[in-house]
């Protein structure tokens, strides 16, 4: 099973390498930059799904009664679950028509020579900064006065990328979008590993969009600009007879008489 794996991913490889080695450097960076707006919003979002998720049970913690019974936050934990690990999935996807940070990473593997000093030193002439400016940044990031990005370092975060995200991607493939045997997941992936997968991602993205952009920032979680949390402030649900909301009563092609 694994040759056959390893086959698959070397005529995949194969393939990529037969579309990008062609290609102008122009030609490649101005798709990245169009692929990181898109790369950053799921980041992005995948933050404030973790945030909403943390500060739920921070609530529950303080306040047991919460949890009687525990049927809404069980179902917000499970979606919460399913959310979070198909995002990180999806930011994995190695399919050659997918946009993902792993995809972009290959390509970048690929053509090292396109993520050079020279064109960051444009970005950082188009931001009204100095050739000195890239040069230190640029050194900061890749090396001391290299020309450009190595293969060995990219394929070294493509590495990264995969050992943080294992046991999530195979956790989506073998039970969250398929049914196979309990035996094939010897573990499945605890919440903190799923948080640490994020923050990997999160830093590897900051430091690819930093090369290619040349917008520079540490981390895409951002501080909320409102509290999610006052719609938990009142009451929901009103004890008032008569105004009480409905429940569902069941599938429609269901009826029961009596």
């Amino acid at each position: 099973m694994n040759r056959r794996k390893n086959q698959r991913l070397s005529s995949q490889e194969k393939e990529l390498e037969k579309r990008i080695r062609p290609k102008t450097p122009a030609a490649l960076r101005s798709k990245w930059r169009r692929w990181l707006p898109r790369l950053k919003g799921d980041v992005t979002d995948l933050y404030r799904k973790l945030q909403i998720y943390k500060e739920l049970v921070s609530i529950v913690k303080a306040d047991k009664k919460t949890l009687d019974p525990p049927a809404f936050f069980n179902w917000a934990r499970d979606n919460y679950i399913v959310a979070i690990c198909i995002g990180i999935r999806r930011l994995s996807d190695k399919d050659l028509d997918s946009i993902s940070l792993r995809r972009l990473l290959g390509e970048v593997a690929l053509r090292p020579d396109v993520v050079s000093r020279d064109s960051f030193r444009a970005l950082h002439w188009q931001k009204d900064c100095t050739s000195r400016d890239a040069d230190v940044s640029f050194d900061k990031i890749v090396g001391r006065g290299k020309s450009h990005v190595s293969a060995q370092m990219v394929t070294a975060d493509v590495k990264k990328l995969a050992q943080a995200d294992e046991r999530i991607r195979r956790f989506v493939n073998k039970r969250l979008a398929h049914h196979v045997p309990l035996g094939q997941i010897r573990r499945f992936p605890t919440l903190s590993e799923v948080e640490e997968a994020l923050e990997v991602f999160d830093e590897l993205f900051a430091k690819y969009n930093m090369l290619i952009s040349g917008d520079g920032f540490i981390t895409l979680y951002a501080t909320p600009q409102y509290d999610w949390r006052r719609v938990l402030a009142h009451a929901w649900m009103s004890n008032t007879p008569g105004r009480r909301p409905k429940r569902y009563q069941g599938p429609k092609h269901v009826y029961i008489s009596f």
